[in-house]
């Protein structure tokens, strides 16, 4: 009677994690073909990284298929010590690697990988549950008997997926003499055929296995790194933004208001690119608030820190700015707009929209875009189509690059290979905050759609030929390190000439007071965050 029950209870068990494996198998699948549609465009409501998705659906596949092979070679089957404690070892690992990983994605914005993460626990619990359950059974039929001459015995000819039977007798097998022997030769052959796609399968299965299983382990490497990432207090504050769509988004804003100063000056507002925001300027508020008794503010562009994803019916985040002032009350403010590097394009593009209350535009390093190929262009005498040729190349080669980071670098947390420690940052007690910003997902699914973005599209010329309206104030402070060798000293005096000649056309013809030139030897693009007080100092110096 018990053992009815036994066998009643183990046929339920197997039926039922059987049944749940095809479910998650289909629902798997489903993930991987929606995760590949959004890998082209961004999607389906905000900027958002897939490739993790693929990546965790399809290893969520290949382990189902395991179960399965697992739920065929086990049934019936004798099994041996080493094969029974390697089957435990590789079903162990994916199940505590599936529960560590959904535990630490749970501290992070992705509720679909999290989601995978705990398919992939609880897969695992059933193919514990298989292992544990034929062992059981296995081990009760040896207790019963043991194998006997003329009786059917399953021989593990395999480790995990396959298991052949042989009939064992003292009688001779009576062959039917009438084959013809050519006929018993292609017998042979097809079975030697088959033998060797069986064999060539379980080979391919074993190595696959392995693979599947040291990635399993890596993951959870990754998915500690990428919630550590998230493990800063917010410096700033949030807000929430209506923009021009109805849409409601939250950003983050930092800014620094000297009581003594009120609204009697104009509050400077720095723009940086869609990967720099807020921890960037905090040395420079810091040291215009102390030295200079100034306000400043700065924010987290959509996608970066701690602002919400960009949304995808938006190829950039210019429209964020109006909303920003708006819920801040800031509108009517007066204020001035600094652009670094790439945010003095974001930046003169909101002097545009906004030139009332705008009281001076001052551009950090501003340079057109492209200039790094119309440097290689002047160096190696290049024409505009072997320009163009290299362009092509060069933005192949960072869409790819970024492709590598989203599926493999942050899953298996090799990020710190890929955006290394860089000591040089200026407060050494911020540099931990400000690096683990580079690990965020949600910053290179921004950067991957902006390189497919702007690889399908011409140089972009706004800033040679937007200029800043009329009667507002134009300064620029700008690098200047000639380096050692001839090149680098030509390299320099080319991007000089470039960003001057950039700078002056901005301001309509000329600047409306001469450059500040950033000189000393560890001058350099960086230099809003590695020296601080410098760029301080520089922007009060130009009277504003």
């Amino acid at each position: 009677m018990s053992r009815f029950v036994s066998n009643t209870i183990r046929r339920v068990f197997l039926l039922s994690a059987e049944l749940f494996n095809f479910i998650v198998a289909l629902a798997a699948f489903g993930l991987l073909i929606w995760s590949g549609v959004y890998t082209q465009k961004p999607g389906p409501k905000v900027y958002y990284s897939h490739f993790t998705g693929i990546y965790f659906s399809a290893c969520l596949l290949f382990q189902i298929i395991q179960f399965f092979l697992l739920v065929a070679s086990s049934t019936g089957a004798i099994q041996k010590r080493w094969f029974l404690w390697l089957s435990y070892i590789y079903w162990i690992t994916l199940t505590l690697s599936g529960f560590m990983c959904a535990v630490c994605y749970s501290f992070t914005p992705k509720p679909d990988v999290t989601a995978i993460q705990f398919l992939i626990f609880f897969a695992g619990l059933t193919g514990l549950g298989v292992i544990f359950v034929s062992g059981s059974v296995e081990a009760s039929r040896q207790n019963r008997s043991g194998s006997k001459d003329g009786h059917l015995e399953i021989v593990d000819d395999t480790d995990i997926n396959f298991t052949t039977a042989r009939v064992l007798s003292d009688s001779t097998v009576d062959f039917n003499t009438s084959i013809e022997e050519p006929e018993m030769r292609h017998q042979r052959h097809r079975g030697r055929a088959a033998r060797f796609f069986l064999s060539s399968g379980r080979i391919l299965n074993r190595f696959l296995k392995v693979v599947h299983w040291a990635m399993s382990v890596m993951f959870i490497a990754g998915a500690i790194t990428l919630a550590l990432s998230y493990r800063f207090e917010n410096p700033g504050k949030i807000t929430q933004v209506k923009l021009s769509t109805g849409q409601a988004r939250s950003l983050n804003y930092n800014c620094t208001v000297v009581p003594s100063n009120g609204t009697l000056l104009p509050t400077f507002w720095f723009e940086g690119s869609e990967a720099h925001g807020i921890v960037d300027f905090l040395g420079l508020q810091h040291f215009l608030a102390v030295d200079h008794g100034r306000n400043s503010c700065s924010y987290d562009p959509p996608s970066f820190g701690w602002s919400e994803n960009l949304v995808s019916n938006l190829e950039d985040y210019y429209s964020y700015f109006s909303p920003l002032l708006e819920a801040l009350d800031k509108q009517n403010e007066e204020r001035v707009i600094v652009g670094w590097g790439d945010g003095g394009h974001v930046g003169l593009v909101h002097v545009n929209e906004r030139p009332s209350a705008t009281k001076a535009f001052v551009m950090f390093d501003l340079s057109p875009d492209g200039i790094e190929w119309f440097d290689l262009q002047r160096k190696n005498h290049w024409n505009e189509k072997q320009t163009l040729d290299y362009r092509n190349t060069d933005m192949a080669g960072r869409i790819s690059l970024t492709k590598i980071i989203l599926s493999i670098a942050i899953p298996w947390g090799l990020m710190p290979i890929f955006v290394p420690t860089d000591k040089t940052y200026f407060d050494q007690s911020l540099y931990p905050r400000f690096h683990s910003q580079s690990f965020k997902e949600d910053l290179w699914a921004r950067q991957y759609f902006a390189l497919v973005h702007d690889a399908s599209k011409p140089i972009d010329n706004y800033t040679v030929t937007a200029t800043v309206p009329s009667g507002i104030p134009v300064f620029s402070v700008m690098t200047d390190v000639p380096g050692d060798t001839a090149e680098e000293k030509a390299s320099n005096e080319f991007y000089k000439s470039q960003k001057l000649e950039l700078a002056n056309h901005v301001a309509g013809g000329k600047l409306t007071k001469e450059p500040v030139w950033c000189t000393e030897s560890d001058c350099s693009l960086d230099f809003p965050v590695l020296k601080p007080r410098f760029a301080a100092d520089a922007l009060i110096g130009f009277g504003i």
